[in-house]
């Protein structure tokens, strides 16, 4: 009689092993588990080469040069060391002192890659400028 009982629990255990096991590999009754994405980290790397036109507000130089500009892009951007150092940093400080002087600037991961002078906004000249040139002529 004891060896029936053992047996008949053998049996009872081996079976809802097997009921469980089967349950948890047949997962379409129950919806599929949402994954970790990737795509997070993916939409920062597009997000990070960016460019556009600005005049500069301020240049700080603390041992590296930190750059901030008007607008919707404010900064700080880091002017890092390359060759072509002392040219970016000339139209920088250009468009800084001038009043209507944009440079059109890209910029990667926080760092300054290019920087231009904005022709479209050197080519405007202001009204005392043209109001200057209009009296010099009438008193000739």
């Amino acid at each position: 009689m004891r060896q029936c009982k053992t047996l008949i629990t053998f049996f009872l255990v081996i079976t809802s092993l097997s009921v469980f096991a089967d349950s948890s590999k047949d997962d379409s009754s129950q919806p599929e588990k949402t994954k970790l994405s990737s795509q997070i980290f993916e939409a920062d790397d597009k997000e990070d080469k960016k460019s556009f036109s600005a005049k500069v507000k301020m240049i700080r130089e603390m041992g590296d040069i930190e750059v901030f500009f008007e607008g919707k892009d404010k900064g700080p951007f880091m002017l890092p060391e390359s060759s072509s150092l002392g040219l970016y940093k000339e139209r920088l400080i250009k468009s800084q002192k001038s009043k209507n002087q944009n440079v059109k600037v890209k910029i990667e991961k926080d760092n300054i890659t290019s920087v231009e002078l904005d022709e479209a906004t050197q080519n405007k000249t202001p009204k005392e400028n043209v109001d200057s040139v209009i009296d010099s002529m009438l008193k000739k």
